[in-house]
């Protein structure tokens, strides 16, 4: 899973360097032992982040579906004190922990210091369930948009980016050479479209190959997949989030 960072305004959050956030919170979770996905490779000029896929529901999709989450509670309570006893809080939100053969990922990397307001018990159990948070919730973000499994051309997901700014994060020579062949050698699984029909979201699937050209080959270097593959200890497919979730 491809995760790229980007800069869109916030009125009631100040960020920092994301992309150093990024790699220090999920240092951060190893060392307190929440099951996390590893990283696979990190790209800190092109803030861009490869991550392990963990294939399975969302919490939150399971709520949504009418099926229980109470045979994870043990679990996110375990990792809630292994949390708390690290001095941090994560993002409790259901839609941030994928169940994968009978156990919970925190498939995001975000933490913040402990604060009890917002721990899991005082905070994120109140959307592990049909609450009446969680119904609220679901009428104030549902998208208009339509999901589906479809190709795109390189014209198209250029536009997007361009339309999005985030092309402006990837390297400046050859751009639309680059996105022709990132288009052509990626598996594009899901795209996201608005009312309109106009692209706001890609879900890429990541073959070993694109992993290889696109984030770990840095200008004016040329490793060959299977040496990058050794150094960076494995490569997989997989796609998870629209523009970047997990």
């Amino acid at each position: 899973m491809v995760k790229q960072i980007h800069h869109e305004p916030c009125d009631y959050y100040a960020f920092g360097n994301k992309i150093e956030a990024e790699q220090r919170d999920y240092e951060r979770l190893q060392a307190a032992g929440i099951r996390i996905p590893q990283m696979l490779a990190i790209d800190m000029d092109a803030e861009r982040i490869v991550k392990e896929y963990i294939e399975g529901p969302t919490i939150f999709e399971l709520v949504k579906s009418g099926t229980s989450a109470a045979p994870y509670l043990a679990q996110v309570r375990d990792m809630a004190a292994k949390a708390k006893a690290a001095g941090l809080n994560i993002d409790w939100f259901p839609t941030n922990f994928v169940v994968r053969d009978g156990l919970i990922w925190y498939v995001d990397y975000e933490c913040n210091n402990y604060m009890e307001e917002w721990s899991f018990e005082n905070w994120g159990i109140r959307y592990w369930s049909w609450t009446p948070e969680f119904e609220a919730y679901l009428k104030g973000h549902t998208p208009a948009i339509t999901i589906r499994e479809e190709r795109i051309t390189a014209e198209e997901y250029t536009d997007f980016l361009k339309r999005t700014d985030l092309g402006s994060q990837y390297p400046k020579e050859r751009f639309e050479e680059r996105i022709v062949r990132l288009v052509n050698t990626v598996s594009i699984s899901l795209t996201a479209r608005n009312e309109q029909g106009q692209l706001v979201g890609v879900l890429f699937g990541l073959t070993d190959y694109a992993y290889w050209l696109y984030i770990t080959d840095p200008p004016g270097h040329r490793q060959t997949p299977d040496a990058d593959r050794a150094s960076a200890g494995r490569g997989r497919e997989g796609h998870r989030g629209i523009s970047g979730r997990q």
